[in-house]
């Protein structure tokens, strides 16, 4: 385990399991739900990164450039081992490289190598990605982290997102759009969500009221996609910054390309993106 103090902001992270971050308290509060047992049952908890498939994918199967491939719900990244290279009291960094043979490399054989790194401020914490691909064939990938904020008391939420991305039977876009619900600050427990929101805009900054506190969600230009969950009865709500949506990577080979979000990198080719969670 990893931890990291900044002030009276402290993280524990988990680089045997994806970096997750499993546990943020600021001002002596516990700002997550975290559920080891879930994480065992190979679920989410705490602050997963998701990588190279945030959220659901139809049939657990995707189709890219002629070829299938399995698909696995949030993806492979969040249970890998992160080698650590960097490590200061309010940051480290871990790298995760794919290769052939690897467990990852089975169920998306792509080369590539992700860095991430985890910056603690003083009132919030930021995620600082690097991607490359390594392969001799195009790489297709979405990343997003997926939070589990404690509920404090009365919690509300707005969402800067135009639209809301509908969803079919099983819970997947299905191409078309619908304004968003959330253009105005909302009382959660009047919710259901599952839903993607998206921005053909600009990014989408989401804004959680919860007991005397404000959360700021954020990213950098590649993130026009939020998942929000909220449901009912449970002590959380996830507000889940992406690079795409769900299913993108069927979505973009449907011709949905601009919606899905997918981000296709050429072999040799680097991106850097970032997503951050502040508390004011």
């Amino acid at each position: 385990m990893i931890e990291l103090k900044n002030g009276d902001n402290h993280l524990v992270i988990n680089e045997d399991c994806g970096l997750t971050v499993q546990s943020w308290r600021h001002r002596d509060i516990e700002r997550l739900v975290f559920d080891e047992a879930r994480i065992k049952a190979r679920r989410t908890s705490g602050i997963p990164v998701l990588f190279p498939t945030p959220n659901r994918v139809k049939d657990n199967h995707f189709l890219f450039e002629g070829n299938h491939y399995p698909g696995i719900m949030h993806g492979q990244a969040r249970f890998e081992r992160f080698e650590i290279t960097e490590r200061s009291p309010n940051s480290c960094t871990g790298v995760l490289r794919n290769s052939v043979g690897s467990e990852m490399h089975k169920s998306f054989p792509f080369l590539f190598e992700l860095i991430v790194e985890i910056v603690l401020g003083e009132s919030g914490i930021t995620w600082n990605f690097a991607i490359e691909n390594r392969d001799t064939k195009n790489l297709p990938f979405g990343i997003a982290i997926h939070p589990y904020i404690k509920k404090q008391g009365l919690t509300k939420i707005v969402c800067t997102a135009e639209y809301a991305m509908h969803n079919d039977e099983n819970q997947l876009p299905d191409g078309n759009l619908e304004p968003s619900v959330l253009a105005s600050v909302t009382n959660v427990d009047a919710l259901n969500l599952d839903t993607v929101f998206y921005s053909d805009k600009e990014s989408v900054t989401t804004k959680l009221y919860t007991g005397k506190e404000i959360y700021t969600f954020s990213g950098t230009d590649e993130f026009h996609h939020t998942v929000i969950y909220t449901p009912k009865g449970e002590s959380f709500v996830c507000i889940e910054p992406q690079s795409c949506s769900t299913d993108c990577m069927n979505l973009f080979t449907k011709g949905f390309e601009k919606i899905s979000g997918l981000q296709v990198l050429a072999p040799q080719e680097r991106i850097e993106e970032s997503v951050s969670i502040k508390i004011l």
